[in-house]
C-alpha cells in the first residue's frame, strides 16, 4: 500500500505529526500557565489516564501496520 503513493503518504504522515505537534504544544504551554491545575491529585489521576489512552492507541496503530 505504501509503494503505490509513497509521496503522498509520506506528506499526509507530517502533516497528522504537525498537527498532533502543535495540539501538544497548546496543551504544554497551558500546562505551564496554569501549573495549579495539573498538581490536585484527581486532575494528576486524567492526565495519567489520558496518557495511557494514547498511549494504547499508537500501539494499536503499531499493530494495523504489521
Amino acid at each position: 500500500m505504501f509503494f503505490v503513493h509513497p509521496l503522498a503518504a509520506l506528506k499526509e504522515t507530517i502533516e497528522e505529526t504537525n498537527v498532533q505537534r502543535d495540539e501538544l504544544k497548546e496543551t504544554l504551554s497551558n500546562m505551564r500557565e496554569n501549573p495549579e491545575v495539573y498538581q490536585d491529585p484527581l486532575t494528576l489521576f486524567e492526565v495519567k489516564l489520558k496518557q495511557l489512552k494514547k498511549m494504547y492507541k499508537a500501539d494499536e496503530q503499531i499493530y494495523e501496520f504489521h
